[in-house]
């Protein structure tokens, strides 16, 4: 992702700051504080990164079913100095915050992009690492995802690179930013969502296409303006939760709209469309009680991390701020939790000139306030 962030001069991926309590810093404007709330607390000890890594622009994060934390990143973007110690772009901590391994790159058998373009990713069930490609603004030439092993070895290519044909191709995807693979039938959900303007789901196994749908569950249009409010406009992040519902971020509309897994529109909750430069409703992730009764929507543009009721899809709080301390976010792109109810946050990076450099931080999850 490009835009007029913020820039930064300095930032540290490691952070040194004692630890503190996350306080709710910002109430939004529907929020209901009589409700009870989650509580984090900020974790200056994780990670533990080599000193002889650098880590550039971070764009995806998952947790595994081992608690294991999972990044990629974009090692090109990183400062000439620092590309000389860059990690590889696909880098695995333990849940103590221990580096694990790195891997990811070109390969043979697949179409990994040469430059900048590494967009999301995910560790399903079977310890399976997908990861997807979204080209800069001028560039959707990233019509490709990937799995791989935990291990760093090739699985399978769905779509090819360079030969999407929009967002009612079967074949190929566009700027895919994120997936998720339903461990109960085995497909993956794909946010097809920088150059085509899509939800689509195919055979976690063979590759094999299922379906695709647009906003509102509708047949997406690529003729459509930007503004048009009945289709996507950035596909960006999607989750299905414990009682079978998928919900899907449109980035740009700062919205979420929540579907069957089959693609039937059930509602939406606009969120806060109208944040200069543009919307920045960036990624999700569901409190780990059973019924799921919160919902984490990260903002990148306003610098939190919006807690949800699930069930309403009212903002209860928000928790965070700009800055670079624990539980202070820069460009929070994407989040997820653990078994345990901790949040862990890639914050995108900090800007100097065209180089970036990328931080991910803990947020343990320290249980419910009172009202």
């Amino acid at each position: 992702m490009r835009g007029d962030f913020r820039r930064v001069t300095s930032g540290l991926l490691l952070l040194t700051a004692s630890a503190v309590l996350i306080e709710r810093f910002s109430k939004a404007q529907d929020a209901k504080p009589k409700s009870e709330v989650p509580i984090f607390q900020g974790d200056p000890s994780w990670p533990k990164l080599p000193e002889n890594l650098k880590i550039g622009m971070i764009m995806g994060l998952a947790v595994d079913s081992h608690d294991n934390v999972w990044i990629v990143h974009r090692p090109a973007s990183l400062s000439a100095q620092d590309k000389e110690h860059a990690a590889p772009p696909v880098v695995e901590f333990d849940a103590a915050g221990n580096y694990v391994r790195s891997w990811g790159g070109p390969g043979e058998g697949y179409e990994w992009s040469p430059d900048r373009h590494e967009h999301g990713i995910f560790v399903d069930y079977r310890d399976n690492v997908w990861v997807g490609f979204a080209g800069l603004p001028n560039d959707n030439s990233e019509h490709q995802i990937i799995k791989f092993t935990n291990t760093g070895k090739f699985v399978m290519q769905i779509g090819h690179r360079g030969k999407g044909k929009g967002s009612n191709d079967p074949e190929n995807l566009r700027g895919a930013a994120d997936m998720y693979v339903d461990p109960k039938t085995d497909e993956i959900y794909v946010a097809d969502g920088y150059g085509n303007r899509r939800v689509i789901v195919f055979d976690a196994n063979t590759g094999a296409y299922k379906r695709h749908w647009g906003a509102y569950g509708n047949k997406p249009d690529d003729t459509a303006a930007p503004t048009d409010l009945q289709q996507f406009v950035i596909v960006h992040h999607m989750l299905l939760s414990n009682d079978g519902i998928l919900y899907v971020i449109d980035m740009a509309h700062g919205r979420l709209q929540l579907f069957t897994p089959a693609g039937k529109f059930l509602k939406e909750r606009t969120l806060f469309p109208d944040t200069k430069p543009r919307a920045g409703t960036a990624s999700l992730a569901f409190s780990r009680d059973p019924q799921q009764r919160f919902l984490y929507v990260a903002d990148l543009r306003r610098w939190v991390i919006d807690v949800l009721d699930r069930q309403t899809l009212e903002i209860v709080e928000s928790i965070g701020r700009q800055g670079n301390q624990p539980g202070e976010f820069l460009n929070p792109h994407n989040m997820a939790a653990d078994s345990k109810g901790n949040l862990f946050i890639a914050d995108m990076g900090v800007q100097n000139g065209q180089a970036w450099t990328g931080r991910v931080q803990k947020l343990t999850y320290k249980g419910l306030s009172k009202p």
